[in-house]
Parts: structure tokens; sequence; C-alpha cells
């Protein structure tokens, strides 16, 4: 039988995560764990109106549920911290880039597709 996370367990065991002596490494297992978990289930884990809403938001931790129409694209942004994206349904296509001067310039292709946790830089 496969349990389905709730969002105060997934938001206490990622505080939990932040705590221990490999955050990310943490982070990551707490997020494969939860794909897996919301893998097979149908319709969103969180309902809300809009596509995006912020669970969870400190100086050690942002926490955002994403839930977009198909062909949405956010302009080039950097993080500026590492950074995990989970998906458990659907996919994405995001792209590097690379600054020439003051442009940017695209390089990178990456493919995505649940369930699957991408840990970037």
């Amino acid at each position: 039988m496969t349990v389905q996370p709730t969002i105060e367990g997934f938001l206490a065991a990622a505080r939990q995560a932040l705590a221990g002596a490999s955050p990310q490494q943490a982070m990551r297992a707490l997020l494969d764990a939860t794909v897996e978990a919301l893998y097979a289930r149908t319709g969103r884990w969180i309902e809300h109106d809009s596509d995006e809403m912020l669970l969870a938001s400190s100086p050690d931790l942002t926490i955002y549920h994403i839930a977009l129409s198909p062909r949405i694209h956010y302009p080039p942004h950097d993080h500026r911290v590492p950074a995990m994206i989970a998906l458990y349904q659907g996919a994405e296509t995001s792209f590097s880039y690379r600054r020439s001067g003051r442009a940017l310039v695209r390089g990178k292709r990456h493919d995505y597709a649940a369930p699957y946790v991408a840990a970037l830089p």
C-alpha cells in the first residue's frame, strides 16, 4: 500500500532534512520518496486556483507547489541557490543559459518526465 504524503508531514520532513549533516542529500531523498508516492495518484497533490502556491518560505528553505498548464514559459532566471524540481505528474522542458556580455545565450535543453527529481546547482 502506498502512503500519500500530507503537506504538514512533508514540510516537517523538509525542515528536518535541513537540520541534518547533509541537507541536500536528505532533501533529495525526501523528494524522491514523495514523487514515488504521488506518481500513481491522479490529480494534483494540492488543490489551488493559481498555478503556484507558496508552501514554505524562510532564509533556508522555499517550497512552491507549481501546477502549470501545458506550454507555459517562464523567462530565464537564476535561482542563486541550489534548487530541486520534483515532478510527480506531467513533464517539463527547461533550458540552461550562459552569459555573453550583457546577453543570454541558450545552451542545453533539459527534458524531464514524471516521476523525476532534478537537482540544479
